[in-house]
């Protein structure tokens, strides 16, 4: 091994490549990463790709071979589009279905308006309990849950004019 050799110990990484005017490289120390940079492409695939250009250009598929694959993508594509539809539900099921979900949210739709208006009986009673038991700790229309009414847009403090 000399320093004469063409440089090819240096690139096995036996001796410090030199750069111009014989100093070492200041990039000696990134051997792997100067490498990748100098060399993108593995030798094996570079020298593959200089046999492929010098080789004969593959000959096209004769026409029966291309008709066969023609075919076979189309049996393919219907097998596909039959398939599809045959695992899409029929009309009528959507529609029982679509009804069955705006009835469900009608039905739930009145239970929480029940509810809303039972709340709002309970949290006047309790009001009316407290104004009568605890004159000076009754709670004003301004604060709990009627403020809170008023603000989502429901009857509450501000619609009490307070």
């Amino acid at each position: 091994m000399s320093l004469d050799d063409g440089g090819d110990t240096a690139a096995r990484g036996t001796l410090p490549t030199l750069g111009p005017g014989g100093r070492r490289r200041p990039d000696e120390s990134m051997s792997l990463l100067r490498e990748v940079l100098d060399n993108p492409l593995d030798a094996g695939y570079t020298e593959w790709a200089a046999g492929r250009g010098r080789a004969e250009p593959a000959a096209a598929l004769p026409w029966w071979r291309r008709g066969v694959v023609v075919l076979a993508c189309a049996v393919i594509g219907a097998g596909a589009i039959w398939s599809a539809r045959a695992l899409r539900p029929a009309e009528e099921v959507v529609a029982g279905a679509y009804g069955l979900l705006v009835e469900e949210i009608g039905q739930r739709r009145a239970e929480g308006d029940a509810l809303r208006r039972d709340n709002d009986a309970t949290a006047a009673e309790i009001e009316s309990c407290r104004r009568r038991h605890w004159p000076g700790r009754a709670r004003t229309s301004s604060s709990g849950a009627a403020c809170w009414a008023s603000r989502r847009g429901r009857p509450g403090c501000a619609a009490r004019g307070s």
